[in-house]
Protein backbone atom coordinates (compact mmCIF):
# COMPACT_ATOMS: atom_id res chain seq x y z
CA UNK A 1 0.00 0.00 0.00
CA UNK A 2 1.33 3.17 -1.00
CA UNK A 3 1.75 6.55 1.30
CA UNK A 4 -0.58 8.72 0.24
CA UNK A 5 1.74 12.05 -0.88
CA UNK A 6 -0.98 13.84 -2.25
CA UNK A 7 -4.77 13.76 -2.62
CA UNK A 8 -6.72 13.93 -5.84
CA UNK A 9 -9.29 16.72 -6.80
CA UNK A 10 -12.12 15.52 -7.08
CA UNK A 11 -12.01 16.41 -11.09
CA UNK A 12 -8.93 14.77 -10.82
CA UNK A 13 -11.04 11.58 -9.64
CA UNK A 14 -13.62 12.19 -12.47
CA UNK A 15 -11.02 11.81 -15.21
CA UNK A 16 -9.51 8.59 -13.90
CA UNK A 17 -13.10 7.54 -13.73
CA UNK A 18 -14.60 9.00 -17.07
CA UNK A 19 -11.28 6.80 -18.37
CA UNK A 20 -12.81 3.73 -16.84
CA UNK A 21 -15.75 4.18 -17.87
CA UNK A 22 -14.20 4.44 -21.93
CA UNK A 23 -12.50 1.54 -21.00
CA UNK A 24 -15.84 -0.33 -19.81
CA UNK A 25 -18.21 0.73 -22.35
CA UNK A 26 -15.74 -0.40 -24.79
CA UNK A 27 -15.14 -3.70 -23.69
CA UNK A 28 -19.35 -3.94 -23.34
CA UNK A 29 -19.19 -3.19 -27.08
CA UNK A 30 -17.26 -5.24 -28.54
CA UNK A 31 -18.34 -8.48 -26.61
CA UNK A 32 -21.93 -7.34 -27.73
CA UNK A 33 -23.09 -6.98 -23.63
CA UNK A 34 -26.12 -4.91 -22.20
CA UNK A 35 -24.78 -1.85 -20.10
CA UNK A 36 -26.81 1.24 -18.91
CA UNK A 37 -25.66 4.21 -17.27
CA UNK A 38 -27.65 4.86 -13.70
CA UNK A 39 -28.01 6.49 -11.02
CA UNK A 40 -26.71 9.74 -10.79
CA UNK A 41 -24.54 8.91 -13.75
CA UNK A 42 -27.56 9.04 -15.77
CA UNK A 43 -28.63 12.41 -13.79
CA UNK A 44 -25.56 13.87 -14.55
CA UNK A 45 -26.50 12.91 -18.32
CA UNK A 46 -29.27 13.96 -18.96
CA UNK A 47 -28.79 17.25 -17.01
CA UNK A 48 -25.04 17.94 -16.80
CA UNK A 49 -23.60 16.14 -20.10
CA UNK A 50 -21.41 14.87 -17.59
CA UNK A 51 -20.25 14.27 -14.31
CA UNK A 52 -22.84 16.17 -11.65
CA UNK A 53 -20.23 18.58 -10.79
CA UNK A 54 -20.13 17.36 -7.19
CA UNK A 55 -20.21 13.60 -7.33
CA UNK A 56 -17.45 11.10 -7.13
CA UNK A 57 -18.51 8.15 -9.01
CA UNK A 58 -20.11 6.18 -11.92
CA UNK A 59 -23.09 3.60 -11.39
CA UNK A 60 -24.27 0.50 -14.09
CA UNK A 61 -26.78 -1.64 -14.61
CA UNK A 62 -26.22 -4.73 -16.19
CA UNK A 63 -29.04 -7.39 -16.95
CA UNK A 64 -28.03 -10.37 -14.55
CA UNK A 65 -27.20 -12.62 -17.36
CA UNK A 66 -24.97 -10.13 -18.83
CA UNK A 67 -23.38 -9.14 -15.35
CA UNK A 68 -22.45 -12.95 -15.19
CA UNK A 69 -21.28 -13.16 -18.58
CA UNK A 70 -18.65 -9.80 -17.94
CA UNK A 71 -17.96 -11.23 -15.10
CA UNK A 72 -16.41 -14.43 -16.80
CA UNK A 73 -14.44 -12.34 -19.29
CA UNK A 74 -13.02 -9.85 -17.55
CA UNK A 75 -11.43 -12.77 -15.01
CA UNK A 76 -8.09 -11.05 -15.72
CA UNK A 77 -9.47 -7.44 -16.04
CA UNK A 78 -10.76 -5.06 -18.93
CA UNK A 79 -7.18 -3.41 -20.21
CA UNK A 80 -5.26 -2.06 -17.09
CA UNK A 81 -8.58 -2.46 -14.52
CA UNK A 82 -9.53 -5.21 -12.48
CA UNK A 83 -13.32 -6.61 -11.94
CA UNK A 84 -14.08 -8.02 -8.03
CA UNK A 85 -15.09 -6.90 -4.57
CA UNK A 86 -12.67 -4.62 -3.17
CA UNK A 87 -11.59 -6.27 0.18
CA UNK A 88 -13.13 -4.68 3.11
CA UNK A 89 -16.32 -3.93 1.29
CA UNK A 90 -19.55 -5.43 1.94
CA UNK A 91 -21.01 -4.71 -1.57
CA UNK A 92 -22.47 -7.27 -2.84
CA UNK A 93 -22.12 -6.57 -6.01
CA UNK A 94 -19.00 -6.20 -8.62
CA UNK A 95 -16.67 -3.02 -9.96
CA UNK A 96 -14.10 -1.96 -11.70
CA UNK A 97 -11.50 -1.08 -9.98
CA UNK A 98 -8.06 1.11 -10.93
CA UNK A 99 -5.69 -0.66 -9.22
CA UNK A 100 -3.17 2.37 -9.71
CA UNK A 101 -5.19 4.17 -7.04
CA UNK A 102 -5.79 3.76 -3.60
CA UNK A 103 -8.50 4.89 -2.07
CA UNK A 104 -9.82 5.91 1.95
CA UNK A 105 -13.13 5.00 2.80
CA UNK A 106 -14.20 6.57 6.50
CA UNK A 107 -16.67 5.28 8.23
CA UNK A 108 -17.76 4.87 12.00
CA UNK A 109 -18.92 1.71 13.83
CA UNK A 110 -21.79 0.87 15.78
CA UNK A 111 -19.76 2.24 18.49
CA UNK A 112 -18.92 5.17 18.04
CA UNK A 113 -14.93 4.62 16.96
CA UNK A 114 -13.83 5.70 13.61
CA UNK A 115 -12.42 3.00 11.03
CA UNK A 116 -11.56 3.55 7.51
CA UNK A 117 -10.65 1.06 4.80
CA UNK A 118 -7.95 1.38 2.02
CA UNK A 119 -9.34 0.12 -1.85
CA UNK A 120 -9.16 1.52 -5.28
CA UNK A 121 -11.46 4.17 -7.44
CA UNK A 122 -14.02 2.30 -8.94
CA UNK A 123 -17.04 2.19 -11.19
CA UNK A 124 -19.88 0.21 -9.12
CA UNK A 125 -21.46 -2.59 -11.97
CA UNK A 126 -25.16 -3.65 -9.81
CA UNK A 127 -27.00 -6.17 -11.89
CA UNK A 128 -30.40 -5.93 -13.01
CA UNK A 129 -33.16 -8.53 -11.62
CA UNK A 130 -36.15 -9.85 -12.32
CA UNK A 131 -39.06 -8.64 -9.81
CA UNK A 132 -42.14 -9.83 -9.05
CA UNK A 133 -45.73 -8.22 -10.83
CA UNK A 134 -47.26 -7.25 -8.16
CA UNK A 135 -46.79 -3.72 -6.41
CA UNK A 136 -47.13 -5.27 -3.12
CA UNK A 137 -45.28 -8.22 -3.64
CA UNK A 138 -42.53 -6.28 -5.30
CA UNK A 139 -42.86 -3.85 -1.91
CA UNK A 140 -42.15 -7.24 0.21
CA UNK A 141 -39.46 -8.76 -2.01
CA UNK A 142 -37.32 -5.16 -1.59
CA UNK A 143 -37.86 -5.01 2.09
CA UNK A 144 -36.57 -8.66 2.16
CA UNK A 145 -33.26 -7.92 0.44
CA UNK A 146 -32.96 -4.29 2.43
CA UNK A 147 -33.24 -6.25 5.96
CA UNK A 148 -30.49 -9.03 4.87
CA UNK A 149 -28.62 -5.88 3.24
CA UNK A 150 -28.69 -4.11 6.25
CA UNK A 151 -27.71 -6.68 7.95
CA UNK A 152 -24.42 -7.20 6.60
CA UNK A 153 -23.87 -3.56 6.35
CA UNK A 154 -24.62 -3.74 10.44
CA UNK A 155 -21.86 -6.75 10.74
CA UNK A 156 -18.94 -5.04 8.96
CA UNK A 157 -19.65 -1.16 9.55
CA UNK A 158 -21.94 -0.94 12.47
CA UNK A 159 -23.73 2.39 10.55
CA UNK A 160 -21.62 4.23 8.14
CA UNK A 161 -21.20 8.26 9.36
CA UNK A 162 -21.67 9.80 12.50
CA UNK A 163 -25.32 10.02 12.56
CA UNK A 164 -26.92 8.59 15.79
CA UNK A 165 -30.04 7.34 15.29
CA UNK A 166 -28.46 5.33 12.55
CA UNK A 167 -26.27 3.72 15.11
CA UNK A 168 -29.02 3.19 17.02
CA UNK A 169 -31.03 1.50 14.22
CA UNK A 170 -29.10 -0.60 13.29
CA UNK A 171 -27.98 -1.94 16.76
CA UNK A 172 -30.49 -4.46 17.15
CA UNK A 173 -29.18 -5.92 14.15
CA UNK A 174 -25.25 -7.11 15.46
CA UNK A 175 -26.70 -9.60 17.01
CA UNK A 176 -28.89 -11.83 14.62
CA UNK A 177 -25.88 -10.58 12.02
CA UNK A 178 -23.18 -12.33 13.40
CA UNK A 179 -25.31 -15.47 14.33
CA UNK A 180 -25.92 -16.05 11.23
CA UNK A 181 -22.21 -14.94 9.61
CA UNK A 182 -21.33 -13.01 6.64
CA UNK A 183 -20.38 -15.78 3.80
CA UNK A 184 -24.46 -17.23 4.88
CA UNK A 185 -25.50 -13.63 4.80
CA UNK A 186 -23.74 -13.34 1.44
CA UNK A 187 -25.47 -16.25 -0.19
CA UNK A 188 -28.99 -15.40 1.10
CA UNK A 189 -28.82 -12.43 -0.40
CA UNK A 190 -27.79 -13.66 -3.84
CA UNK A 191 -30.38 -15.98 -3.66
CA UNK A 192 -33.36 -13.41 -2.98
CA UNK A 193 -32.29 -11.08 -5.42
CA UNK A 194 -32.21 -13.77 -8.22
CA UNK A 195 -35.19 -15.59 -7.22
CA UNK A 196 -37.63 -14.01 -10.56
CA UNK A 197 -35.55 -14.93 -13.82
CA UNK A 198 -34.42 -11.75 -15.25
CA UNK A 199 -35.50 -13.13 -18.89
CA UNK A 200 -38.94 -14.23 -17.84
CA UNK A 201 -39.97 -11.28 -15.72
CA UNK A 202 -42.16 -8.58 -16.88
CA UNK A 203 -40.80 -5.81 -14.60
CA UNK A 204 -36.81 -5.55 -14.05
CA UNK A 205 -34.96 -3.29 -11.21
CA UNK A 206 -31.48 -2.99 -9.73
CA UNK A 207 -32.82 -4.18 -6.11
CA UNK A 208 -29.07 -4.49 -4.65
CA UNK A 209 -29.17 -0.54 -4.71
CA UNK A 210 -30.51 2.14 -2.35
CA UNK A 211 -32.96 2.79 -4.55
CA UNK A 212 -34.33 -0.59 -4.12
CA UNK A 213 -38.05 0.14 -3.02
CA UNK A 214 -38.21 2.62 -6.79
CA UNK A 215 -36.23 1.06 -9.38
CA UNK A 216 -38.99 -0.79 -11.17
CA UNK A 217 -39.74 -0.60 -14.60
CA UNK A 218 -41.16 -3.28 -17.54
CA UNK A 219 -38.66 -5.13 -19.17
CA UNK A 220 -40.28 -4.24 -22.39
CA UNK A 221 -39.14 -0.38 -21.78
CA UNK A 222 -35.91 -0.89 -19.99
CA UNK A 223 -34.27 -3.28 -22.51
CA UNK A 224 -34.16 -0.42 -25.60
CA UNK A 225 -30.85 1.44 -24.96
CA UNK A 226 -30.22 4.92 -26.31
CA UNK A 227 -27.14 7.17 -26.14
CA UNK A 228 -26.28 10.11 -23.97
CA UNK A 229 -23.72 12.50 -23.96
CA UNK A 230 -21.23 12.35 -20.83
CA UNK A 231 -18.18 14.62 -20.89
CA UNK A 232 -16.22 13.52 -24.20
CA UNK A 233 -18.18 10.51 -24.92
CA UNK A 234 -21.57 9.09 -25.43
CA UNK A 235 -22.59 6.33 -23.12
CA UNK A 236 -25.68 4.06 -23.38
CA UNK A 237 -28.58 4.44 -20.83
CA UNK A 238 -32.53 3.03 -20.80
CA UNK A 239 -34.49 4.57 -23.83
CA UNK A 240 -36.80 5.28 -20.92
CA UNK A 241 -34.03 7.65 -18.85
CA UNK A 242 -36.54 9.98 -18.57
CA UNK A 243 -39.21 8.08 -16.82
CA UNK A 244 -36.37 6.16 -14.80
CA UNK A 245 -35.40 9.60 -13.71
CA UNK A 246 -38.72 10.93 -12.53
CA UNK A 247 -39.06 7.81 -10.67
CA UNK A 248 -35.82 7.96 -8.50
CA UNK A 249 -35.97 11.95 -8.09
CA UNK A 250 -38.93 12.82 -8.87
CA UNK A 251 -40.28 15.27 -11.42
CA UNK A 252 -37.81 18.06 -11.04
CA UNK A 253 -34.79 16.15 -11.34
CA UNK A 254 -33.38 18.14 -13.79
CA UNK A 255 -33.71 21.25 -11.33
CA UNK A 256 -30.24 22.31 -9.51
CA UNK A 257 -30.40 21.91 -5.91
CA UNK A 258 -29.88 24.42 -3.54
CA UNK A 259 -26.26 24.72 -2.41
CA UNK A 260 -26.48 22.76 0.55
CA UNK A 261 -27.67 19.65 -0.76
CA UNK A 262 -24.51 19.77 -3.62
CA UNK A 263 -22.90 16.57 -1.77
CA UNK A 264 -22.13 12.77 -3.24
CA UNK A 265 -22.84 11.87 0.70
CA UNK A 266 -19.50 9.61 0.50
CA UNK A 267 -16.40 10.17 2.89
CA UNK A 268 -13.85 9.57 0.50
CA UNK A 269 -10.12 10.28 -0.40
CA UNK A 270 -8.08 9.29 -2.96
CA UNK A 271 -4.43 8.90 -4.67
CA UNK A 272 -2.25 7.81 -6.84
CA UNK A 273 -0.55 4.50 -5.69
CA UNK A 274 3.72 4.44 -5.00
CA UNK A 275 3.57 1.60 -7.14
CA UNK A 276 1.22 -0.40 -9.69
CA UNK A 277 -0.85 -3.10 -6.92
CA UNK A 278 -1.40 -6.14 -7.45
Amino acid sequence: MGRPVKYLTLKEIQNIELEMLKSFAEFCEVNHLRYYITGGTMLGAARHQGFIPWDDDIDINMPRPDYERMKKLARKGIGKYKVGVPKGSFACFVKLLDPNTELLFEFTDISGKDKNYIGHIFIDICPLEGLPESEFRFKLHALKVHILVGLRGALHFGAIGKSLWKRLLRMPLIIPARIIGDEKLVRMINKTVQKYDFDKSRYIGATLTHNRFKDRLLRTEYEPSCFLQFEDMKVRTTAMYKKHLEMLYGPSYMEIPPKEKQNSGHQLKAWIAEKRIG
